[in-house]
Protein backbone atom coordinates (compact mmCIF):
# COMPACT_ATOMS: atom_id res chain seq x y z
CA UNK A 1 0.00 0.00 0.00
CA UNK A 2 1.71 3.44 -1.04
CA UNK A 3 1.04 5.07 2.54
CA UNK A 4 2.66 2.20 3.89
CA UNK A 5 5.52 3.00 2.24
CA UNK A 6 5.61 6.94 2.31
CA UNK A 7 5.65 6.34 6.56
CA UNK A 8 8.43 4.83 5.93
CA UNK A 9 10.08 7.80 3.93
CA UNK A 10 8.84 10.62 5.71
CA UNK A 11 9.44 9.22 9.82
CA UNK A 12 13.40 8.65 10.66
CA UNK A 13 13.81 5.38 12.40
CA UNK A 14 14.01 7.61 16.12
CA UNK A 15 10.48 8.62 15.33
CA UNK A 16 10.93 12.44 14.17
CA UNK A 17 9.65 13.99 11.12
CA UNK A 18 12.07 14.20 8.02
CA UNK A 19 11.51 17.60 7.18
CA UNK A 20 13.72 17.96 3.48
CA UNK A 21 14.36 15.81 0.34
CA UNK A 22 18.30 14.69 0.94
CA UNK A 23 16.59 13.51 4.64
CA UNK A 24 14.21 11.44 3.14
CA UNK A 25 16.29 10.25 0.23
CA UNK A 26 19.22 9.29 2.81
CA UNK A 27 17.77 5.65 3.16
CA UNK A 28 14.93 4.62 1.10
CA UNK A 29 13.56 1.26 -0.26
CA UNK A 30 12.45 1.64 -3.90
CA UNK A 31 8.44 1.42 -3.71
CA UNK A 32 8.70 -0.20 -7.18
CA UNK A 33 11.41 -2.98 -7.38
CA UNK A 34 11.81 -2.90 -3.29
CA UNK A 35 15.66 -1.95 -3.81
CA UNK A 36 16.99 -0.70 -0.88
CA UNK A 37 19.60 2.35 -1.21
CA UNK A 38 21.25 5.13 0.89
CA UNK A 39 20.37 7.88 -0.93
CA UNK A 40 19.40 9.15 -4.70
CA UNK A 41 16.84 10.72 -6.68
CA UNK A 42 16.33 7.71 -8.05
CA UNK A 43 16.25 3.79 -8.09
CA UNK A 44 19.63 2.64 -9.17
CA UNK A 45 17.79 -0.58 -9.84
CA UNK A 46 14.88 0.01 -11.92
CA UNK A 47 15.80 3.71 -12.65
CA UNK A 48 12.50 4.84 -10.87
CA UNK A 49 12.73 8.98 -9.79
CA UNK A 50 11.29 9.24 -6.66
CA UNK A 51 10.49 13.04 -6.69
CA UNK A 52 7.89 12.05 -9.57
CA UNK A 53 6.24 9.28 -7.51
CA UNK A 54 6.62 11.08 -3.83
CA UNK A 55 4.70 13.79 -4.85
CA UNK A 56 1.56 12.94 -6.68
CA UNK A 57 0.96 10.24 -3.72
CA UNK A 58 1.10 12.76 -1.01
CA UNK A 59 -1.14 15.16 -2.67
CA UNK A 60 -3.85 12.07 -3.30
CA UNK A 61 -3.55 10.05 -0.52
CA UNK A 62 -2.41 11.63 2.24
CA UNK A 63 -3.95 15.05 1.31
CA UNK A 64 -7.30 12.97 0.99
CA UNK A 65 -7.01 10.97 4.03
CA UNK A 66 -5.99 14.62 6.19
CA UNK A 67 -9.51 15.81 4.83
CA UNK A 68 -11.47 13.07 5.53
CA UNK A 69 -10.17 12.53 9.07
CA UNK A 70 -10.87 16.61 9.74
CA UNK A 71 -14.06 16.30 8.25
CA UNK A 72 -14.86 13.12 9.59
CA UNK A 73 -14.31 14.50 13.39
CA UNK A 74 -16.37 17.56 12.30
CA UNK A 75 -19.12 15.24 11.65
CA UNK A 76 -18.71 13.42 14.48
CA UNK A 77 -19.06 16.49 16.75
CA UNK A 78 -22.22 17.65 15.01
CA UNK A 79 -23.66 13.73 15.79
CA UNK A 80 -22.56 14.46 19.12
CA UNK A 81 -23.70 18.13 19.76
CA UNK A 82 -27.52 17.22 18.42
CA UNK A 83 -27.63 14.10 20.48
CA UNK A 84 -26.95 16.32 23.11
CA UNK A 85 -29.53 18.93 22.32
CA UNK A 86 -32.29 16.03 21.95
CA UNK A 87 -31.62 14.31 25.06
CA UNK A 88 -32.00 17.86 26.59
CA UNK A 89 -35.38 18.29 24.96
CA UNK A 90 -36.37 14.31 26.07
CA UNK A 91 -35.60 15.15 29.92
CA UNK A 92 -37.11 18.70 29.83
CA UNK A 93 -40.46 17.00 28.06
CA UNK A 94 -40.17 14.03 30.15
CA UNK A 95 -39.96 16.44 33.31
CA UNK A 96 -42.69 19.31 32.05
CA UNK A 97 -45.07 16.83 30.83
CA UNK A 98 -45.66 14.83 33.70
CA UNK A 99 -45.76 18.00 36.09
CA UNK A 100 -49.09 18.47 37.96
CA UNK A 101 -51.07 21.54 36.77
CA UNK A 102 -52.38 23.92 39.59
CA UNK A 103 -54.89 26.75 39.00
CA UNK A 104 -56.23 29.55 41.57
CA UNK A 105 -58.12 29.24 44.66
CA UNK A 106 -61.97 28.21 43.74
CA UNK A 107 -64.41 25.30 42.25
CA UNK A 108 -63.40 24.81 38.40
CA UNK A 109 -66.08 21.59 37.81
CA UNK A 110 -69.44 22.91 39.23
CA UNK A 111 -71.46 20.09 37.07
CA UNK A 112 -72.30 16.72 38.37
CA UNK A 113 -72.11 13.10 36.67
CA UNK A 114 -74.63 12.16 34.36
CA UNK A 115 -76.41 8.94 33.32
CA UNK A 116 -79.28 7.95 31.15
CA UNK A 117 -80.75 4.74 30.20
CA UNK A 118 -79.50 2.68 27.72
CA UNK A 119 -82.14 1.45 25.26
CA UNK A 120 -81.66 -2.63 24.23
CA UNK A 121 -78.57 -3.19 25.55
CA UNK A 122 -75.89 -5.59 23.62
CA UNK A 123 -72.73 -6.92 24.94
CA UNK A 124 -69.27 -6.58 22.97
CA UNK A 125 -66.10 -8.79 23.40
CA UNK A 126 -62.92 -8.08 24.24
CA UNK A 127 -60.59 -10.73 24.26
CA UNK A 128 -62.19 -13.14 26.47
CA UNK A 129 -64.40 -10.92 28.31
CA UNK A 130 -67.89 -9.84 27.71
CA UNK A 131 -68.68 -6.36 28.15
CA UNK A 132 -72.15 -4.97 29.35
CA UNK A 133 -73.06 -1.48 28.75
CA UNK A 134 -76.16 -0.53 31.99
CA UNK A 135 -75.88 3.20 31.33
CA UNK A 136 -74.59 6.11 29.40
CA UNK A 137 -72.35 8.18 31.24
CA UNK A 138 -70.68 11.73 31.44
CA UNK A 139 -68.24 13.25 33.69
CA UNK A 140 -65.95 16.28 34.18
CA UNK A 141 -63.83 16.88 36.58
CA UNK A 142 -60.00 17.35 36.98
CA UNK A 143 -57.45 14.87 37.29
CA UNK A 144 -56.37 14.19 41.32
CA UNK A 145 -54.04 11.47 40.02
CA UNK A 146 -53.75 8.58 37.37
CA UNK A 147 -52.18 5.43 37.69
CA UNK A 148 -51.27 2.19 35.70
CA UNK A 149 -52.02 -1.44 35.43
CA UNK A 150 -50.26 -3.93 33.60
CA UNK A 151 -50.75 -7.66 35.41
CA UNK A 152 -54.38 -7.79 37.42
CA UNK A 153 -57.84 -9.19 36.41
CA UNK A 154 -58.23 -5.87 34.76
CA UNK A 155 -55.27 -4.88 32.88
CA UNK A 156 -56.24 -5.94 29.02
CA UNK A 157 -59.10 -4.08 29.11
CA UNK A 158 -58.36 -1.03 31.58
CA UNK A 159 -55.11 -0.38 31.61
CA UNK A 160 -54.79 3.24 33.76
CA UNK A 161 -57.22 4.29 36.84
CA UNK A 162 -57.50 8.13 36.75
CA UNK A 163 -59.18 9.84 39.99
CA UNK A 164 -61.21 12.99 39.19
CA UNK A 165 -62.66 15.23 41.23
CA UNK A 166 -65.67 18.28 40.82
CA UNK A 167 -67.22 20.86 43.55
CA UNK A 168 -64.81 21.13 45.93
CA UNK A 169 -62.67 18.39 44.89
CA UNK A 170 -61.56 20.76 41.92
CA UNK A 171 -61.10 23.38 44.47
CA UNK A 172 -57.15 24.31 44.33
CA UNK A 173 -57.59 25.47 48.35
CA UNK A 174 -58.89 21.98 49.35
CA UNK A 175 -56.96 19.89 47.09
CA UNK A 176 -53.30 21.63 48.83
CA UNK A 177 -55.03 20.42 52.34
CA UNK A 178 -55.21 16.46 51.03
CA UNK A 179 -52.70 13.82 50.03
CA UNK A 180 -54.16 10.82 47.37
CA UNK A 181 -53.10 7.80 46.90
CA UNK A 182 -53.62 5.35 44.03
CA UNK A 183 -52.63 1.81 44.48
CA UNK A 184 -53.91 -1.95 43.93
CA UNK A 185 -57.11 -0.19 42.13
CA UNK A 186 -58.32 1.76 45.19
CA UNK A 187 -58.09 5.88 45.79
CA UNK A 188 -57.45 6.87 49.11
CA UNK A 189 -57.17 10.31 50.46
CA UNK A 190 -56.71 12.07 53.84
CA UNK A 191 -55.67 15.69 55.20
CA UNK A 192 -52.04 16.26 55.25
CA UNK A 193 -52.28 18.20 58.34
CA UNK A 194 -54.42 15.83 60.65
CA UNK A 195 -55.30 18.52 62.66
CA UNK A 196 -56.38 21.12 60.31
CA UNK A 197 -58.28 18.85 57.80
CA UNK A 198 -60.17 21.02 55.22
CA UNK A 199 -63.85 22.36 55.78
CA UNK A 200 -66.21 19.52 55.04
CA UNK A 201 -63.79 16.63 54.88
CA UNK A 202 -66.17 14.01 55.75
CA UNK A 203 -68.61 14.87 52.56
CA UNK A 204 -65.33 14.93 50.22
CA UNK A 205 -65.87 11.80 49.15
CA UNK A 206 -69.19 12.48 47.31
CA UNK A 207 -67.70 14.85 45.00
CA UNK A 208 -64.60 12.08 43.70
CA UNK A 209 -64.38 9.21 42.04
CA UNK A 210 -61.70 6.41 41.04
CA UNK A 211 -62.04 5.63 37.05
CA UNK A 212 -61.07 2.58 36.01
CA UNK A 213 -60.72 3.80 32.36
CA UNK A 214 -61.06 1.16 29.28
CA UNK A 215 -60.07 3.07 25.97
CA UNK A 216 -62.84 2.00 23.51
CA UNK A 217 -59.80 2.24 20.67
CA UNK A 218 -56.23 3.56 20.25
CA UNK A 219 -56.67 6.85 20.04
CA UNK A 220 -58.88 7.07 23.51
CA UNK A 221 -55.68 5.17 24.87
CA UNK A 222 -53.33 7.57 23.64
CA UNK A 223 -55.36 10.24 24.59
CA UNK A 224 -56.02 8.81 28.79
CA UNK A 225 -52.50 7.83 29.21
CA UNK A 226 -51.33 11.58 28.44
CA UNK A 227 -53.67 13.32 30.73
CA UNK A 228 -51.88 15.49 33.63
CA UNK A 229 -52.94 15.40 37.18
CA UNK A 230 -54.68 18.94 37.50
CA UNK A 231 -56.36 18.77 34.06
CA UNK A 232 -59.72 19.39 33.06
CA UNK A 233 -61.24 17.14 31.27
CA UNK A 234 -64.40 15.64 30.09
CA UNK A 235 -65.49 11.44 29.49
CA UNK A 236 -68.30 10.11 27.96
CA UNK A 237 -69.60 6.34 27.45
CA UNK A 238 -70.37 3.76 29.34
CA UNK A 239 -70.35 2.22 32.46
CA UNK A 240 -70.13 -1.15 32.18
CA UNK A 241 -70.11 -4.90 34.12
CA UNK A 242 -67.44 -7.36 33.12
CA UNK A 243 -68.22 -11.26 32.71
CA UNK A 244 -65.53 -14.10 31.61
CA UNK A 245 -66.15 -17.59 31.12
CA UNK A 246 -69.88 -16.87 32.11
CA UNK A 247 -69.14 -15.49 35.44
CA UNK A 248 -69.41 -11.70 36.36
CA UNK A 249 -65.98 -10.71 37.44
CA UNK A 250 -66.30 -7.00 37.93
CA UNK A 251 -69.38 -4.01 37.88
CA UNK A 252 -69.27 -0.14 38.01
CA UNK A 253 -70.98 0.99 40.93
CA UNK A 254 -74.22 2.93 39.91
CA UNK A 255 -74.51 5.74 42.72
CA UNK A 256 -72.37 8.24 45.05
CA UNK A 257 -71.23 6.03 47.69
CA UNK A 258 -70.70 8.55 51.26
CA UNK A 259 -67.89 7.45 53.62
CA UNK A 260 -63.87 6.92 53.88
CA UNK A 261 -64.48 3.14 53.51
CA UNK A 262 -65.62 2.76 50.04
CA UNK A 263 -63.90 2.93 47.16
CA UNK A 264 -66.33 5.28 45.09
CA UNK A 265 -64.98 2.97 41.84
CA UNK A 266 -66.43 3.21 38.28
CA UNK A 267 -65.79 0.92 35.20
CA UNK A 268 -66.46 3.19 33.02
CA UNK A 269 -65.83 2.83 28.81
CA UNK A 270 -64.80 5.73 27.53
CA UNK A 271 -66.14 7.03 24.31
CA UNK A 272 -64.78 10.29 24.35
CA UNK A 273 -62.38 12.28 26.00
CA UNK A 274 -61.87 16.32 25.84
CA UNK A 275 -59.88 18.84 27.55
CA UNK A 276 -61.79 21.56 29.10
CA UNK A 277 -60.04 25.43 29.16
Amino acid sequence: MQWLWLLQIIFHPSGRQLSNTSEILSSITCPKCGHRQQEGEECLRCGLIFKKYVEPVLAADLGADRSFHYGDWDGKKKLLLFLALLLALMLYLEVHSGREITHPPGILINSEPHMAQVKNPRPWKVGGKEIYPLVRFWLQGRVLGSQRYSHDFLSDVSPIDIALGWGPMSDQSVLDKLEFAQDNRLLGFEPADQDHPPPGYGTLWQYVKNVHTLPADENIKKQVFSVRTGELIELGGYLVGIKENGQWTAISSLKKEAGVDHTTCLIFWVTDLGRLP
